[in-house]
């Protein structure tokens, strides 16, 4: 997967190397123990070093299975959507989701899993399983209806599957949809501990006439998280528990910020994601709003420089002698670099901003 796009995979055929590395992040995974949220990819070096152990066999098994036709494809890592919804909202809004589904392959039909996880809940309730026919694409225009559930419902849903998807919440009025897309979430479109993001938001004086900004925060790793918010002198933290996210409406008010627009930095003690929904009060019209890294060190802003590489990705400088990120056996060598699981050793990497110093 890329991070540079919204899209579970930017490919349409998967070859016995992308099924190896897919068979590497399920083998991470592995390692980890089967409670690890799936979206904290980050090992430790005794971890890494278990895993390098059983590559090679993994290697040999992939590429033999491939030669005989017996692997077409293999499911894509699970992205995440947080955010979406069924239920009503301030100044008599009326929120639902839809969602765009697309099979790339043009002769195997894939088999697409929904999960819905509530709103500050670390587990799904519901899921579904659907069929997507070759090179087709899918609409569902209710999420949530999808997945057996009725109104007063928010959440998240995670997808997984050998799919591109695409989610949107919108506010329903009449014949008429106003509404975000949601960004995606996933290995590599997250912040590590440690990051500072930064964001624009709106403290209204009136909501019914002033724009409003909501701030969504996830926690991506193993253990609860407290994110820390600042602006203009102002600081509060929120807990969040893992594999969770929590939804601070009206953050300008929240934080107690004077009427008007601001911006404010948000971290936490975990990987995470965060972002912002500002809502235009006479349409209920709201837009996503990502975040800027603070990245005045230099560098790409995915690295914590503090001598571990167990919460930083591959090509991090705290990863150059990491046994699993230094050994050129784990380049994928498929013309992109994934910085999370390969490192500067890999050419597709060289030219990686955190790379351009070695």
């Amino acid at each position: 997967m890329r991070s540079d796009n919204h899209l579970v995979s930017d490919r349409t055929t998967f070859s016995t190397l992308e099924v190896w590395r897919n068979l590497v992040l399920s083998t991470q995974r592995a390692v980890l123990g089967p409670n690890v949220n799936p979206f904290t990819p980050a090992l430790s070096a005794g971890k890494k070093i278990v895993m390098r152990k059983v590559m090679v066999g993994l290697f040999i098994l992939t590429a033999f299975l491939g030669a005989a036709g017996a692997i077409p494809t293999m499911a894509a890592d699970p992205v995440r959507y947080d955010g979406v919804a069924k239920a009503g909202g301030l100044n008599d809004t009326s929120w639902l989701s839809d969602g765009q589904f697309y099979n790339p392959s043009s002769n195997q039909v894939a088999s697409m899993k929904l999960s819905f996880i509530p709103r500050g809940v670390s587990n799904p309730t519901n899921t579904s399983t659907i069929s997507i026919p070759a090179g087709q694409t899918l609409f569902i225009a209710d999420i949530l209806g999808r997945l057996s559930l009725g109104e007063g419902h928010v959440g998240s849903v995670t997808v997984e599957g050998d799919v591109h998807s695409w989610m949107r919440t919108f506010n329903k009025d009449g014949d008429k949809t106003f509404g975000q897309s949601l960004p995606q979430v996933n290995g590599t479109n997250r912040y590590a501990s440690g990051n500072v993001v930064h964001f624009p938001f709106s403290t209204p004086e009136n909501s019914n006439e002033d724009f409003r900004s909501n701030l969504i925060l996830t926690n991506l790793g193993t253990s609860d998280a407290s994110f820390t918010v600042n602006s203009d002198g102002l600081s509060k933290e929120y807990s969040v528990p893992a594999g969770a996210y929590r939804q601070i409406n009206d953050l300008g008010g929240d934080l107690g910020a004077s009427v008007g627009w601001h911006s404010c930095t948000v971290g936490a003690t975990q990987p995470f994601y965060a972002f912002v929904s500002t809502v235009d009060p006479k349409t209920g019209d709201p837009a996503t709003v990502e975040g800027i890294i603070d990245d005045s060190g230099g560098g790409s802003g995915l690295c914590i420089t503090d001598g571990d590489c167990e919460d930083d990705h591959c090509v991090c400088p705290d990863c150059d002698d990491d046994p699993f990120c230094s050994d050129p056996q784990y380049c994928v060598n498929d013309g992109y670099c994934d910085p999370w699981a390969e490192g500067c050793v890999c050419d597709d990497c060289i030219s990686h901003p955190e790379c351009l110093d070695n």
